[in-house]
């Protein structure tokens, strides 16, 4: 597994992006996930098939928000609702 480090000097934010194989079943580990309130998983319909369960296993306390598959999806409207 290899890590990366993206910083945001404008926000004075950094945050890691790991890059493996099986990385599901490690992101507990990975994550501190005391540092955060709140964990919310936001996919299409497509990849919610084939990973999204693996994935809410993995993260019990997440909450999962599943989109259309598509280009039209990406709308003010989308964002809105993902908000609410």
């Amino acid at each position: 597994m290899n890590q990366l480090t993206i910083i945001i000097p404008e926000k004075q934010k950094q945050y890691p992006v790991f890059i493996g194989q099986d990385l599901l079943g490690k992101i507990p580990s990975l994550l501190n996930t005391d540092d955060y309130s709140t964990i919310v998983i936001i996919t299409d319909e497509h990849i919610a098939k084939l990973y999204c369960k693996k994935l809410e296993n993995a993260l019990p306390q997440a909450k999962s928000i599943v989109l259309k598959s598509g280009e039209q999806e990406k709308t003010i409207e989308t964002v809105q609702y993902i908000w609410e």
